[in-house]
């Protein structure tokens, strides 16, 4: 989830894990933050129809966690961040509403607010 290189750590995006095989569509029992990058990962790549497909098959579209980890994703990136607008383009399809903006710095999150 991390790279470090001498005294900075840098979080990897889910496009990095995804290209470095540290996540997939088909690994079994992963956590909340593996199953969004995967999801953003497949947004970014073969496009948001893969992605929302995949989300379908795990049964993701219902699921409190996979919003709220997605929801505290797309609050706290960066805009440069390239997981960005594939986050926010599988938000608005999956949800069907505008996606989450960024939290203003010093602003407290609301977690599981959705």
């Amino acid at each position: 989830m991390y790279d470090k290189k001498g005294s900075n750590i840098n979080l990897l995006t889910g496009q990095q894990r995804f290209q470095r095989g540290l996540i997939s569509p088909n690994a079994p029992g992963f956590g909340s933050i593996d199953r969004v990058h995967t999801a953003i990962a497949l947004g970014a790549g073969p496009g948001v129809n893969a992605a929302m497909e995949w989300c379908r098959m795990q049964g993701f579209e219902g699921d409190a966690t996979f919003k709220s980890t997605l929801e505290a994703l797309l609050r706290v990136m960066r805009p440069d961040d390239p997981d960005l607008a594939p986050a926010r383009t599988l938000w608005t399809e999956m949800y069907r509403q505008a996606a989450p903006d960024r939290e203003q710095e010093g602003k407290q999150l609301a977690f599981g607010q959705v």
